[in-house]
């Protein structure tokens, strides 16, 4: 798990993934580990 800020960066990702793609998935996947 991670701490607060890593759950902004999962939600930005989950909106920018809309407009650039599933290049943001990599920063969810590190944020997660």
């Amino acid at each position: 798990m991670g701490s607060g800020s890593c759950s902004r960066v999962t939600w930005l990702a989950s909106r920018l993934s809309q407009f650039r793609g599933p290049i943001n998935f990599s920063h969810m996947e590190t944020c997660f580990w």
